[in-house]
């Protein structure tokens, strides 16, 4: 016998969950070593431009962490909602 659509939908939001915990990981660390060479960089003056496109993506970098936050904490609400 094969899992309902309701158990599929569990495990599809299960895997989902576990994606965005992994990539929320990967992303704090993106962030945090992001941040590190941006002051690294601010306290060089000499490279304008190379401070800019590192705040950039630093910036970047944080947009994704609270997406990946925002739709984590869906994801969570879904499956308790469903367990």
């Amino acid at each position: 016998m094969s899992p309902g659509p309701a158990k599929k939908q569990i495990e599809r939001l299960k895997d989902i969950q576990n994606k965005l915990r992994s990539d929320l990981e990967r992303l704090e660390r993106d962030v945090d070593s992001a941040q590190r060479e941006l002051i690294e960089e601010s306290n060089r003056d000499d490279r304008m431009a190379d401070v800019a496109a590192l705040a950039a993506g630093r910036d970047m970098d944080l947009t994704m962490e609270e997406n990946a936050r925002f739709i984590l904490k869906k994801v969570d609400r879904a499956l308790k909602a469903a367990e």
